[in-house]
């Protein structure tokens, strides 16, 4: 749990994330404040997904650098931190705890997070 009073956002960009969308999003409640949702006009249950969290949804097109859709959702955010995931990742517990002490420490302007990728 934070204990001051910054907002933390999530930003994701997704197009057909059906399959993902729901684990990445039950690993952030709790963490975040706000969940903003750029979709490029996924045609299966995404958005379903993301009402069901509450997610403020942007719908764009779907433009072939991902990146311009990543960043549509990060503008929308309204957090003074902002933790941009794609939909197929999850925070582990101990990486929750981890944010959750670097906000509350509010010495840093700026946080990286340590990834483990997974290629089949």
């Amino acid at each position: 749990m934070r204990d001051n009073n910054i907002k933390l956002s999530l930003a994701i960009a997704a197009y057909n994330e059906e399959k993902n969308l729901e684990k990445c999003l039950e690993s952030a409640v709790g963490l975040v404040d706000e969940i903003v949702i750029a979709d490029g006009g996924s045609t299966d249950k995404t958005l379903e997904i993301a009402k069901k969290f509450n997610a403020k949804i942007i719908l764009t097109d779907n433009p072939p650098i991902f990146h311009i859709t990543k960043q549509k959702a990060v503008e929308t955010c309204s957090g003074e931190w902002i933790l941009q995931l794609d939909a197929d990742e999850i925070l582990m517990p101990e990486l929750v705890k981890e944010i959750q002490e670097v906000i509350n420490n509010n010495d840093y302007n700026g946080y990286s997070l340590p990834r483990k990728n997974y290629f089949m």
